[in-house]
């Protein structure tokens, strides 16, 4: 049979054989109802492993996909983050965590409260923290704005802790500026809650003692956990509702309220407080207490309160709980690395139990220590590296893509105990996953078919302009109004090539990869690596009209690449596909034969 007209009947033959609507079952219900199963290729699967990413605790939000690699268990990583001063370490923690962005936030280097609260807005804003004097900023705080290309500058705080010459620097650096302030630190942390809007709810910690070296402790835990989830951090005083807290709570009305302490910190009339300032007149809002006995359990506690609610496990941050200056950023750089923090005693290894006794029961892949031997001494920090994973077993793991949600990989070993062992920081839509091998080395492809909700800033994106692989053109701005300006804003005019396939490396499982790029036209749906591994194949969701490949002719067709090499992607060739009365003209996915001399779709 000539091959078009065998691959309209293998396209008519799935349309007959596809459930009429309104036919299948729930899929709870037929979940729960399945029988095991197996085949010759997947003779260790059983029933309850393909609903295992379903567990309360291991849920993919918004997947589009799903794809299964066996690999080793990965070399764990560990990084100190340590600069000379706790300027440096600032800067050393934003050099760890972005490639680049658009926007940095300042923060005094001079005490706590306001680097805390500013944690959630600097996850939203895909922003580091950086920190300065009171009328300068640092030279390695301006070298790290230039290497960031930074626009924009959010100050937090008040004159009193940066100057108005610091925001006067900044502009003329090139930056625009904005500051978000209060009377005091409560009141900063409120201007900043205020713009973490959509959460639904608050994380609240106290935020002041009455030695000024103190009082960050369980803030900080309180600052990651939030951070990790987009929930804005509010401040209590030792004793207290501060009125600044109470009216936020009062004007943003959450739903939920959870509340970072040590055991019996905050006062049961003081939690009382908190829950009628946020229920309003007529609500009603029960504080859930995240306590510990010391500021180790209760950063502890946090710290699986998030994994709850879907941090990754694997990713790993540790600060010492003796002294603030080095974790002030940490808890930021929590909400883009997608991990936990904990706290450490930093000179006595037998000074945290809480802490050891979480990260035993907790695989850890990529451990960040926070701060210089003075921070976290040797010995401490070789006890935590003990934790680390060093070549485990061959695993089995998920590869999940998602809408808006990136990439994440899912450790399946035990399917009653699965784990997120990595994030790969992509937000696009479509998400589908395709799992190849080159060599020695595992890949997966990450395929964007449209840019509308494409978040330029996300670590695929910049990876790719970093490599060259894509060019970000930003040369019109909008102003207060809306109206278009001349002058670079942080957002694209355009991607060039705009739509396309990312290439992440995942041989080490904790540490996925930017590893190449392939485009394709807008439409595409998903891409087939073939068996060898060297070429790729892009089906299209929708009819194209594509003038360069087909000469203007609407035309549904397959592209195919030589990925060969990663860093070198070439189009070889295009297949036409048929299109058929009745039957559409969707190409929406590839199936090769084991020795891949034959092709589906």
């Amino acid at each position: 049979m000539p091959r078009i007209a065998a691959l309209a009947a293998l396209l008519l033959l799935a349309t007959l054989l596809s459930p009429a609507p309104g036919v299948a079952q729930d899929n709870q219900e037929a979940n729960e109802a399945a029988e095991a199963f197996s085949s010759p290729n997947m003779t260790h699967v059983a029933n309850h492993a393909y609903r295992v990413l379903d567990r309360e605790d291991t849920t993919i939000p918004y997947g589009t996909d799903i794809e299964f690699a066996t690999l080793d268990g990965g070399q764990g990583i560990v990084t100190r983050l340590a600069g000379a001063t706790r300027i440096g370490t600032a800067v050393e923690v934003s050099r760890d965590t972005f490639i680049a962005a658009d926007t940095v936030l300042i923060a005094t280097a001079g005490n706590y409260a306001d680097a805390l609260a500013g944690a959630s807005l600097a996850a939203v804003r895909r922003a580091p923290i950086l920190l300065s004097g009171v009328d300068a900023l640092p030279a390695a705080t301006v070298e790290e704005i230039e290497r960031l290309g930074a626009r924009h500058a959010i100050l937090l705080g008040g004159e009193a802790v940066l100057a108005g010459s610091v925001g006067e620097e900044l502009t003329t650096l090139g930056l625009t500026t904005e500051r978000l302030d209060g009377d005091n630190r409560f009141g900063t942390a409120a201007a900043i809650a205020a713009q973490v809007t959509g959460a639904g709810e608050v994380v609240l910690a106290v935020g002041e003692d009455a030695d000024p070296a103190r009082g960050w402790e369980t803030a900080l835990a309180g600052a990651s956990l939030g951070a990790a989830h987009d929930i804005p951090l509010l401040l209590l005083g030792t004793d207290r509702l501060p009125t600044e807290t109470a009216e936020v709570l009062a004007a943003a009305a959450p739903v939920e309220v959870t509340i970072v302490a040590t055991d019996g910190q905050v006062a049961d009339d003081v939690v009382a407080e908190v829950e009628a300032a946020a229920a309003g007149e007529d609500g009603e809002v029960t504080a859930t207490l995240v306590e510990g006995a010391d500021i180790y359990e209760a950063a502890a506690n946090a710290a699986a309160e998030s994994f709850a609610r879907g941090a990754v496990h694997a990713r790993v941050h540790a600060a010492t709980g003796l002294a603030f200056p080095d974790a002030l950023t940490s808890a930021a750089a929590v909400g883009t690395t997608g991990g936990v923090l904990y706290l450490v005693d930093g000179q006595d290894p037998d000074g945290a139990d809480a802490t050891f006794d979480a990260l035993a029961d907790t695989t850890v892949g990529h451990l960040r220590l926070a701060g210089g031997t003075a921070a976290i001494s040797a010995a401490v920090a070789a006890e935590l590296v003990d934790l680390v994973v060093d070549g485990r077993d061959v695993h089995d793991y998920a590869i999940a893509g998602t809408e808006y949600n990136g990439m994440q990989i899912v450790d399946i070993a035990d399917p009653e105990a699965t784990e997120i062992v990595a994030y790969w920081d992509c937000v696009t839509l479509q998400g589908d996953i395709q799992v190849f091998t080159q060599g020695a080395r595992t890949y997966a492809t990450y395929t964007s078919e449209d840019t509308s909700n494409l978040r330029h800033d996300s670590e695929c994106v910049q990876a790719a302009v970093a490599a060259g692989d894509i060019a970000f053109t930003d040369e019109v701005g909008t102003d207060a109004e809306g109206n278009e300006v001349e002058g670079a804003d942080g957002v694209p005019d355009s991607l060039t090539p705009a739509y396309g396939t990312y290439v992440a490396d995942l041989t080490n499982p904790y540490d996925p990869t930017y590893a190449g790029f392939i485009p394709v036209p807008e439409g595409s749906h998903n891409m087939t690596v073939h068996p060898s591994g060297n070429y790729a194949y892009n089906s299209n969701s929708s009819l194209i009209t594509n003038l360069v490949t087909s000469g203007g002719e609407e035309s549904t067709y397959v592209e195919y690449y030589d990925i060969s090499d990663l860093s070198a992607i070439e189009r070889i060739g295009q297949l036409d596909m048929p299109v058929l009365p009745g039957l559409g003209t969707e190409s929406h996915d590839i199936t090769f034969n084991a020795d891949g001399t034959r092709a589906y779709s």
